[in-house]
């Protein structure tokens, strides 16, 4: 699991450990990360089987140990869930997500983008009382640079409602003499004046961008998809910085399928207060995917304990707590918006502070043990 997060760019889905969000296991996740959970199932299933391989009365003592470990390891992670290793602080934020629900066939279209514009405008408008109004990927279908008016008549909207916005949206960055051209895809923050901006890092090969596109575009028209020749944005970024009362909050964003790289996530949450991730998972269409990619972003919202909002195009919309428990989703495939609140959460837990490195060691020694022992036999 753990090579097929980075080899080939990388696709961290479908992981044993995610499976158990909702089990006695998850206790663990704030310890070891979903690869630690992964580790545990795996092993119950290699220990159980070594147990039934042979009737009850052949058993030797390592059989009872390895029943007892298993006892105590999957006991041990529903008292870990007890465990508070973040706490909340300061007054809750009142967050409004607004779910478009707009198709991926009509979302580009010329014809589309003032129906588009108005639409989140006037969902907005009715939620001014919301400490934050989130919009998902690339809900604006425009550059940045060509919603400059739009986004300063929403600007002033913000600073009369004391309201953050925070949108997706495709960004040109033209040429310089140290930077080539780019276009990114984008979320930007704006109405409280703060207009922070991150640009995604981890691209969907294919959908957002072309491997050897050189040979591949023109090739096959699947290698044309709309809106697929993104970049990857800077390693260095930091989370986005809004207003409130005051008091700066940051807030660590992830876009799309970002959210489902456990280590990538952990780092910006390190310094932030909630996390955030926007996605337009329309390209599901009705199938198992949308209800995947919440469940992923829910182990994130627990390895790391801290609340996390999901604002999406055609669902899953939700909001999640420390613990991965999801508070309140909207419906799927309706245009809606979803109203709750947000607990800004302080505290480092040890995944947060140590990643998988302390798994993966642990990994590493079983596979020298491992091999040890076979070239002995």
């Amino acid at each position: 699991e753990w090579l097929r997060s980075w080899l080939l760019t990388g696709f961290p889905w479908l992981y044993l450990g995610n499976a158990h969000i909702d089990t006695w296991l998850s206790g663990w996740a704030p310890v070891t990360g979903v690869y630690g959970l992964s580790f545990i199932v795996a092993a119950t299933a290699a220990l159980m089987f070594q147990c039934l391989k042979k009737p009850f009365s052949q058993w030797r003592w390592g059989h009872y140990v390895a029943i007892l470990l298993i006892l105590s390891t999957w006991s041990a992670g529903l008292t870990l869930q007890s465990m508070n290793w973040s706490h909340a602080y300061g007054e809750p934020l009142q967050v409004t997500l607004v779910q478009p629900n707009i198709s991926q066939h009509i979302k580009w279209r010329p014809e589309q983008q003032p129906i588009t514009l108005k639409l989140l405008e006037s969902t907005s408008a009715q939620h001014q009382d919301s400490d934050i109004i989130v919009w998902p990927e690339n809900a604006i279908p425009l550059f940045a640079h060509q919603a400059t008016r739009y986004l300063n008549r929403l600007n002033i909207l913000g600073e009369e409602s004391h309201t953050t916005f925070i949108s997706g949206i495709p960004y040109w960055q033209p040429e310089t003499r140290n930077n080539p051209r780019k276009l990114h895809n984008s979320v930007i923050t704006f109405g409280d004046g703060t207009d922070s901006i991150y640009h995604k890092q981890k691209l969907v090969p294919f959908g957002e961008y072309v491997p050897f596109q050189h040979l591949l575009r023109g090739l096959i028209q699947f290698f044309d998809l709309p809106m697929s020749d993104f970049g990857p944005g800077p390693k260095n970024q930091q989370p986005l910085r809004i207003k409130k009362d005051g008091y700066s909050i940051l807030i660590a964003p992830y876009i799309c399928y970002e959210i489902v790289y456990p280590d990538f996530v952990r780092h910006l949450a390190k310094s932030s207060d909630f996390l955030l991730t926007i996605s337009d998972d329309s390209w599901f269409g009705s199938s198992i995917g949308p209800h995947q990619h919440l469940e992923m972003a829910r182990m994130r919202a627990l390895e790391n304990q801290r609340y996390l909002i999901r604002g999406t195009n055609t669902g899953i919309t939700a909001i999640v707590d420390q613990s991965g428990r999801t508070l309140d989703q909207a419906e799927q495939f309706q245009q809606t918006s979803l109203t709750g609140q947000v607990r800004l959460m302080s505290g480092l837990t040890p995944f947060t502070r140590w990643g998988s490195t302390p798994i993966l060691l642990l990994c590493l020694i079983f596979l020298i043990v491992s091999c040890s022992r076979r070239s002995r036999q």
